[in-house]
């Protein structure tokens, strides 16, 4: 009996030092995720689409009030796109539920599109988003598999 309760406290031992080792393992990840979505940003600022082809898993959606656009789409469209600036903001969070992950936060972006986007029916765009993205985690490297992404209305001017 002594040894079954033995085992049984050696057991939850290695359980619990088990979790607090998975419990480390979500700041490395977040760093990680946080990392990603900074190239991601960094890529739309260049001609060169190869980041961003490793970067998007293939069933990449991006969801808008405008509807969704799958990977392919996005692809073509943003290959049309000149991206003047693209950056994360401060106060980006990222939850890990083991290979996959949620970003969260805000994203500004100043773009010269092809056409007018619906949300501003203008060509050129400059604004805040805010982003909800979806990694997992695929042969070693995160990929993004969703965005969901609402552009935000400017700040209110003083007296308006």
């Amino acid at each position: 009996m002594a040894t079954l309760l033995g085992l049984l406290l050696l057991g939850t031992a290695v359980a619990r030092a088990s979790d607090t080792a998975v419990a480390a393992k979500p700041g490395v990840v977040v760093d990680e995720v946080l990392r990603r979505e900074k190239e991601w940003a960094a890529a739309l600022m260049t001609p060169e689409r190869s980041k961003l082809e490793q970067m998007l898993g293939d069933e990449f959606t991006l969801t808008t009030a405008a509807g969704t656009t799958p990977r392919v789409k996005w692809m073509a469209t943003a290959d049309k796109w000149q991206t003047k600036a693209a950056e994360l903001r401060d106060g980006w969070s990222v939850q890990v539920y083991g290979d996959v992950a949620i970003a969260r936060g805000v994203f500004f972006w100043h773009v010269l599109k092809d056409a007018p986007d619906p949300r501003t029916g203008s060509k050129e765009v400059k604004s805040d988003f805010s982003l909800l993205d979806v990694w997992v985690k695929r042969g070693g490297r995160w990929q993004v598999v969703a965005r969901h992404s609402i552009l935000l209305a400017p700040p209110a001017t003083p007296g308006h």
